[in-house]
């Protein structure tokens, strides 16, 4: 350990910190400022939220109501279909709502919901999927398939079914379609969950997706499995590792094995970094499962993998062998009402999950919107959904969407090498739109080499430009630009140099000249910037900030401005159903879509959707194709089967259904109580109580017990009441669990004045001990309630027999070995053998002994690389691990002795002499 932590830091390779940790020197300094992505993206004229906020809802409800049984809504999903049903304007918050999952098994109630004129609701939600509950966000694995049991088991998964014991037809699992499997041993990281880098992500045909794990971890022996299910026979196979996001970090040694057979050793070389990937080839077998093991990467073992980047695969190639991942929504609802499903209004409810387009480090769990889902009718259904403009799309397709003309439309088609992601702002129509408010801004770190292109209608002849570069200190800003057109040398000009402001956005004015150019196509380079440096929240490493070109100048030419709305036109190469192109337009302005806002989908077909019963697979189009991500589809059927007219799914919350429902007037509450009262409306209603669903709730009806609460409204507690005779209703709502809690703290107050009792009010007995102890003492001996001086290595009482200390240690070094390792279960066993023999109270010393040298580690590597305190700081000592768990032990071990000795010792003959009797004149 101190051989380690004295040792000399090793020079960084291929840009990542190596071996016991970064070289100081790449550390970003303490006092440089962490800007990112969204801080750039902001506007900044925009208001900074207040401290506390208060939201006004309108036509709230109230915690203790009444609702009308008309018209219920059965949702299958959970609480997150209900965002997204409200969302899409399918629920308004006033229906009375029941999940079809709380009622499994309850076919009574399920039936009189049926009969009451239920409308169904199925989301994409309440999926099967692993949680971690370390982090604020980021907790949810990717979504599994219908029974699926891990390789390897996750010990901080603690998932919390919201309907426990239902199984997984309540659930939205995964179909890996095409193969039985594609597993792995872990993804994505030890603290967090990123369901982007699932397995199914290596051999989906897409490069811009990848089987990813182990980021600032270990991944030696990390596996991917893929079980085919049927059986091929090929002498190769293609291997390409991650080609998008962070990626300082390759796999340069992995096995591959066949059928579980003999490892295939592979030395992955740079072809295997490339889309086209690396072929590795073998004598020819037939095989159906193929495992795909980590042996090394370019970084080696490290003590710590802090701002290490994950390792993995984008593609495994097997010929045309690929996994089709299709989301299937929940089955059960449809499945218990059967062809009775036709006399009542159903909405599926398809929701794509993403990430925020403006962190880098995330991708979208779903890249497209896949669903399946089985019909046990035929109806035809209205489409709607939304769409937005995607940010993994180049910037002539965004300008298209736009309907920005293009080169061949007599417009200008722009390009650039990157955007900066999460604002379709940034891309490069911003930079020759003749606003200096608006500038072209690519992603983060090396800035050398990013370039705009602009392919105009009418070759252009210019000898200068008039620059417009933002220098505010938050971007970068270029010193040379090249200057390239088709068929020319290319100008290479320096930019004067530019003093920043302080005004976030701010530009400065410079003209370049240089000799005259001629082109249909222009290309601006930069050569060259002054660097403004952040640091990466991550790794802590800096990291040069992007340039902001406002305004190239190129004379003459200007970008065409947007209309205010977009072009209404059909498309039929952004949604499909069962394989057939549906035609759908966009609609939405301009400048909400350019902002990230969301676009309106509807079919452009008024007579709807028509599908038979059975299965049905709904795809959209990948955004990186179209420009648009379609993130919600809804697809409305009104009851008898035909298109529905409006999203919403019940009229259950309008002033006609509330009418018939009785007013409740509370005439009585406390902390855990209510006591209520109405008007009997003669026919059944539901009384909803707002707190947390909990069978701890009672309700009385007149004295007479309502049964448990049934699970309404996502949350809260419902009665169903059939009311008898005329007269007011009187009804207690009570909180039962409060009864054993004071009851629970009564008898707790009696055990401490008991207690009390014995030590104030029995001198006595006290007495009586004192005077025992007096009697077996000599005279002039230490009394025992007196300080003694005695030596911290002596152990008291006697030796233990045979028995006890070798039971004894081999506890010790069962449980040692199990919660550290073999050899410090040995080590501490023999310890405390030894104590318990020969009395030496060692283990304490080695306890003290190794937390010390411990805590120097800790100490010394903290001075030597300055850790940050995030989250993962302990991480850093990893090394050290054992020695804590040996002082824990140590420390376990020595009370053991202590006991073992003590009660042997309380068997030994006593050794103390006899008291005098005593004398006539003793007092």
């Amino acid at each position: 350990t101190l051989w380690a932590a004295f040792q000399p830091t090793p020079p960084p390779g291929l840009g990542t910190p190596q071996a016991f940790g970064p070289a100081v020197p790449n550390r970003a300094p303490a006092s440089l400022p962490l800007i990112d992505e969204i801080e750039l993206a902001t506007p900044p004229n925009a208001p900074w939220p207040p401290p506390v906020a208060v939201f006004p809802v309108k036509d709230a409800q109230k915690i203790i109501r009444t609702a009308n049984p008309g018209s219920p809504v059965l949702v299958a999903g959970d609480g997150e279909g209900l965002v997204d049903a409200a969302a899409a304007g399918v629920i308004n918050g006033t229906e009375l709502i029941q999940y079809s999952a709380s009622l499994r098994g309850r076919q009574p109630e399920l039936r009189r919901a049926l009969q009451q004129g239920a409308a169904l609701v199925v989301t994409d939600t309440n999926r099967r999927r692993a949680r971690r509950w370390g982090t604020i966000r980021e907790n949810t694995g990717y979504t599994e398939r219908a029974g699926e049991k891990p390789i390897k088991v996750d010990p901080a998964d603690a998932r919390l079914d919201v309907f426990p014991g239902t199984g997984d037809d309540t659930r939205t699992v995964a179909e890996q379609r095409g193969v039985k499997s594609v597993m792995a041993t872990d993804y994505g990281n030890p603290v967090s969950y990123t369901p982007e880098d699932r397995p199914a992500n290596a051999f989906d045909g897409n490069t811009s997706t990848a089987w990813r794990t182990g980021a600032f971890a270990d991944v030696t022996n990390q596996k991917l499995v893929i079980d085919l299910g049927h059986d091929v026979t090929t002498d190769r196979v293609n291997l390409v590792q991650p080609i998008t996001k962070t990626r300082d970090r390759y796999i340069t040694r992995a096995t591959l094995r066949f059928d579980g057979g003999a490892p295939v050793t592979v030395d992955l070389d740079p072809s295997s970094r490339t889309a086209a990937g690396q072929t590795v080839t073998f004598p020819s077998r037939t095989f159906h499962k193929v495992e795909f093991q980590i042996k090394d990467t370019n970084t080696g073992k490290r003590a710590d993998y802090v701002g290490v980047s994950a390792v993995g695969l984008a593609e495994l190639r097997i010929g045309g062998q690929r996994v089709d991942e299709l989301i299937r929504m929940p089955v059960d609802l449809l499945r218990a009402t059967g062809a009775a499903s036709l006399s009542h209004p159903l909405t599926l409810v398809m929701t794509r999950l993403r990430a925020n387009p403006a962190e880098p480090v995330r991708q979208d769990e779903e890249v497209a919107l896949a669903r399946v889902f089985d019909l046990p009718t035929a109806r035809a259904f209205a489409l709607s959904g939304t769409a937005r403009i995607t940010g993994l799309t180049d910037d002539n397709v965004i300008d298209a969407v736009l309907g920005v003309p293009d080169a061949a439309h007599g417009g200008v088609t722009a390009r650039s090498t990157g955007r900066l992601p999460g604002d379709v702002n940034a891309r490069a129509a911003k930079a020759l739109d003749g606003d200096p408010s608006t500038y072209w801004s690519p992603g983060y770190n090396e800035q050398r080499g990013q370039s705009l292109e602009y392919e105009l209608a009418q070759p252009v002849t210019f000898d200068h430009l008039d620059l417009s570069l933002v220098a505010d200190g938050r971007h970068s800003v270029p010193t040379r630009l090249r200057i390239s057109t088709v068929g020319e040398p290319d100008r290479v000009v320096d930019v004067p140099p530019i003093q920043d402001s302080k005004t976030p956005n701010a530009t400065v004015n410079e003209t370049v000249r240089f000799a005259p150019v001629t082109g249909k196509t222009v290309r601006v380079t930069v050569d060259d910037v002054r660097d403004v440096k952040t640091k990466d929240y991550y790794s802590r490493q800096p990291i040069s900030m992007p340039v902001g070109i406002a305004e190239l100048g190129i004379p003459g030419v200007t970008m065409p401005h947007p209309a205010a709305t977009l072009p209404a036109t059909c498309r039929t190469d952004l949604v499909t159903i069962d394989g057939k192109p549906l035609s759908v337009r966009i609609i939405g302005d301009t400048a909400t879509v350019e902002n990230g806002g969301a676009m309106k989908v509807e079919a452009c077909d008024a007579s709807g959707v028509a599908l038979s019963k059975g299965e049905h697979v709904v795809r959209a189009r990948l955004g990186h194709d179209t420009g648009l991500d379609i993130d919600r589809l809804v697809l409305a059927s009104a009851a008898g089967g035909a298109p529905s007219t409006t999203t919403l799914v019940s009229t259950g919350g309008s002033a006609a259904a509330h009418a018939a429902a009785p007013a409740v007037r509370v005439t009585g509450s406390g902390r855990t109580s209510a006591d209520l009262r109405m008007k009997n409306p003669g026919h059944p209603f539901w009384l909803v109580l707002g707190q947390s669903f909990n069978k701890g709730w009672t309700a009385t009806l007149d004295g007479k017990s309502l049964g448990p609460p049934q699970l309404v409204d996502g949350m809260s507690n419902g009665w169903y009441i059939t009311p008898k005779g005329h007269g007011d209703l009187t009804v207690k709502l009570r909180w039962t669990p409060q009864t054993r809690v004071w009851i629970a703290l009564a008898i707790s107050a009696l055990g401490v004045l008991a207690c009390f009792a014995i030590v104030l009010l029995n001198p006595r007995r006290r007495r009586s001990r004192r005077e025992a102890r007096a009697a077996r003492v000599p005279a002039g001996s230490v009394q025992p309630d007196q300080p003694v001086l005695r030596s911290p290595f002596a152990v008291n009482g006697a030796r233990p027999s045979g028995i006890v200390v070798g039971l004894t240690a081999a506890v010790v070094a069962l449980v040692g070995a199990f919660i550290a390792s073999p050899i410090v279960g040995v080590v501490v066993g023999i310890g405390a053998g030894v104590a318990m023999v020969r009395g030496w109270r060692l283990l304490p010393v080695a306890a003290v002994s190794a937390l010390g040298l411990m805590t120097g580690y800790i100490l010394l590597q903290q001075v030597r690389y300055d850790y940050p305190p995030t989250f993962d700081w302990p991480s850093h000592f990893s090394r050290v691990t054992g020695l804590a768990w040996f002082a824990v032990l140590c420390l376990a071990a020595d009370a053991l002795v202590e006991v073992a000795r003590d009660r042997a010792g309380t068997t030994a003959p006593d050794t103390l002499p006899a008291p005098e009797p005593p004398t006539q004149e003793s007092p």
